[in-house]
């Protein structure tokens, strides 16, 4: 929650500091400059506390690794409960027809 108080205060600064610049004497035009700076050190703190962010209702977070590419499918064809993408992508191999050969049919895309 804290990191929110950052990013909100920082924001404020630097909408007043682009309000006021052009009205500023030399001494408040560096004093400008100083809180612009100081504002971007806020943001750098909140980012820096940051774990994991909410974004368009999705968390993001550190990425995961996988061996395989097919591990990476077995995880979203559970996730989904479909594989008809994966077969599509060919990061799965299709199961063929009964007696072993590859089964036809139009092609999807």
């Amino acid at each position: 929650m804290e990191e929110f108080w950052f990013t909100a205060i920082a924001t404020m600064v630097v909408y007043l500091a682009a309000a006021l610049v052009t009205n500023a004497t030399q001494f408040g035009k560096i004093l400008i400059l100083f809180l612009l700076g100081g504002s971007v050190a806020l943001l750098a703190i909140s980012n820096s506390l940051t774990d994991k962010i909410l974004m368009h209702g999705y968390i993001l977070h550190e990425p995961k690794y996988y061996k395989r590419r097919a591990e990476l499918a077995d995880e979203l064809i559970k996730e989904t409960g479909r594989n008809d993408w994966a077969l599509g992508m060919g990061m799965i191999p299709s199961k063929g027809n009964s007696d072993g050969t590859a089964a036809t049919g139009a092609v999807v895309i």
